[in-house]
């Protein structure tokens, strides 16, 4: 598939070239970023415990992905995951505690 993205006729703001990317890439595009901003904020974060970066990043990209979601440029599928991720590590921060 070619896309000549040169001429971007009906583009007249960060929206609407944010729904060209959407329809292009049938919304993996802000998919990846989303993932790619979790994983930035996971490395940056981790010296505070790798539980605690999953936690904060996750609420980070969740909080992302529910303004993504309500501008149509993603599916539910990527707040459901970031949703995940954050009861998962904090299921495993709460069980991982020595309880002593």
């Amino acid at each position: 598939m070619t896309t000549n993205i040169t001429n971007l006729t009906g583009i007249d703001s960060f929206y609407d070239l944010g729904q060209f990317a959407y329809s292009e890439t049938t919304g993996l595009f802000w998919g990846l970023i989303l993932i790619s901003i979790f994983v930035i904020l996971v490395f940056n974060l981790r010296e505070n415990g790798i539980d605690n970066a999953v936690i904060s990043s996750g609420f980070g990209c969740f909080i992302l992905s529910l303004l993504f979601l309500n501008l149509e440029w993603i599916n539910l599928t990527f707040p459901v995951i970031f949703g995940l991720a954050i009861a998962g590590a904090v299921f495993y921060k709460i069980f991982s505690a020595n309880k002593y």
